[in-house]
């Protein structure tokens, strides 16, 4: 009798471990997963959305971004969403690591493109993109056939990392903020040291000419080009939110120099954007001060039609 109850003991006290050992596993798995692609949000297929997601009990959020890079369905926004996504997911797991959540299970966070997930799609019920779907974890054993649909993030503000990060908080429970590389301005800042060096050892040597160029006005003119530019172009903007210089769809190869979403912006972009503002004030400036002085009647007419379509 004594053999037999301990032997109970020994097999009910094995069964949590066994179970834990198995989510151990799939979580193991999907951090090879990201160590073989180099990303925090792995790109995923129906394979691993099936092992990741739709294996029950699961005891982990899991956050999907479900999008498309294929150019017949026109997703303008989508590459543009995968690099939010991506930031999000790798803010998520700074927050994570450096707070009161380190070592407990969290989020996992995975990548559906269209055209290697469209069991999933069909199964989830998704017809647009780019979304993000929320999968809370599930302590129920839960046939394979079933599909559990997601919750999903509906407004399109959500699809910036900014709102992506409010969604993972709000459904995760945890508060993070987004951790963004500061590496371009350490290499702003150092080149500006340098030119800041050069320029007190030439001034050094020659004072009078400092004080020439100083008074001179198309110093301040210059000056004053510069400054508006970078003003109009968003440049602070540009530095806080550490945005992009430009995106490459990664299938195509082709070069987006303006951003998809109305609230942000690319860095390329945002200077086109001051640069035009800063020719439409010359054009401006011209048809004020320079061609009533043009004495030719038609080539006045030419001046002022260019200078106003400009």
């Amino acid at each position: 009798m004594k053999f037999i109850v301990c032997s109970l003991l020994i097999v009910l006290s094995c069964l949590p471990s066994s179970l834990c050992s198995k989510v151990s596993k799939r979580i193991r798995d999907f951090k090879q997963l990201q160590i073989k692609q180099k990303r925090v949000a792995v790109n995923s297929n129906d394979a691993i959305i099936n092992k990741i997601v739709r294996t029950y009990p699961r005891e982990f959020d899991v956050f999907v971004l479900f999008t498309t890079l294929s150019e017949q369905f026109g997703c303008v926004s989508c590459p543009a969403a995968i690099n939010d996504f991506e930031l999000a997911a790798q803010s998520y797991n700074q927050g994570v690591a450096s707070s009161e959540y380190a070592g407990k299970p969290h989020a996992l966070f995975l990548i559906a493109e269209l055209m290697n997930t469209q069991a999933s799609f069909k199964g989830f019920k998704i017809t647009s993109v780019p979304h993000i779907g929320f999968f809370p974890a599930l302590d129920e054993l839960i046939e394979r056939d079933v599909w559990i649909e997601p919750e999903i993030a509906q407004q399109k503000s959500m699809m910036s990392a900014e709102g992506m990060v409010q969604f993972i908080s709000q459904k995760s429970g945890i508060d993070f903020q987004i951790y963004r590389s500061h590496a371009r301005e350490k290499v702003f800042f150092l080149l500006s040291l340098i030119f800041m060096l050069i320029s007190i050892k030439l001034v050094a040597k020659d004072w009078a000419g400092l004080f020439g160029i100083v008074r001179s006005k198309k110093t301040w003119l210059i000056f004053s080009f510069v400054v508006y530019t970078f003003s109009v172009s968003g440049g602070i903007f540009d530095i806080v939110r550490s945005a992009q210089l430009f995106n490459i769809n990664t299938k195509t190869k082709q070069i987006n120099f303006f951003h998809p979403q109305y609230n942000n912006q690319f860095v390329v972009e945002g200077f086109f954007m001051g640069i035009a503002n800063l020719l439409c004030g010359w054009t401006v400036a011209l048809l004020t001060f320079k061609v009533p002085k043009i004495k030719n009647s038609a080539l006045k007419s030419m001046a002022i039609g260019a200078c106003s379509i400009a």
